[in-house]
């Protein structure tokens, strides 16, 4: 659940310098800055670390790279997301908070921000011309949906199987759902 702070507003600098000096996870929406679920399932983290370390290994010696939670995405001049996985293609200034060039980004999905990772924040993250790539991730279901910028707009792929596996072609990487997944099914299903 996302609760608003403060009714000042402020810019997505001035936001991530005073988001830097708080001890609690803060998104800057429309201005404001919301404070953000903490406490994510194990399921959800083990997803996310899996995703970071796959694309991590795959991405190592070239030139983008796997951030996780932490790297900002600016979405407009009052708007900045933290993905739970992020894929940045751009130089990376190690002084400044902002990823410069998204290319991916991963929600994990959970009961409290399912709506707003499955209709605003996909919508948000369409909207920057960088992001090629918005991977939706359901842990508890074992499911994923890749959704890919096209020459005709945005497509959406679901993957659902252990076997499949989830192509990034212009990242030069893939996930295969057997690693996004490990160490998270259920007893009795074949993903391990």
């Amino acid at each position: 659940m996302a609760l608003a702070v403060q009714n000042v507003r402020m810019t997505a600098e001035e936001f991530v310098l005073w988001h830097a000096q708080q001890d609690e996870n803060y998104e800057l929406v429309a201005g404001i800055p919301v404070k953000m679920m903490t406490g994510a399932l194990n399921r959800h983290s083990r997803a996310a670390s899996n995703i970071h370390i796959s694309l991590a290994r795959q991405l190592m010696d070239g030139p983008c790279e796997a951030f996780i939670a932490d790297g900002a995405v600016r979405v407009n001049d009052d708007q900045v997301r933290y993905a739970d996985v992020t894929v940045d293609c751009g130089p990376v200034d190690l002084d400044d908070y902002f990823l410069s060039d998204a290319r991916l980004v991963v929600e994990i999905l959970s009961p409290s921000t399912l709506r707003v990772d499955l209709f605003t924040k996909l919508a948000e993250y369409q909207n920057v011309s960088s992001i090629q790539y918005v991977l939706i991730v359901d842990a508890a279901n074992l499911e994923a949906v890749l959704h890919a910028r096209g020459e005709s707009g945005w497509e959406a792929r679901q993957f659902s199987h252990h076997s499949d596996v989830i192509d990034l072609p212009l990242l030069s990487a893939q996930i295969p759902l057997s690693e996004m997944f490990r160490n998270i099914a259920a007893v009795g299903t074949d993903i391990q």
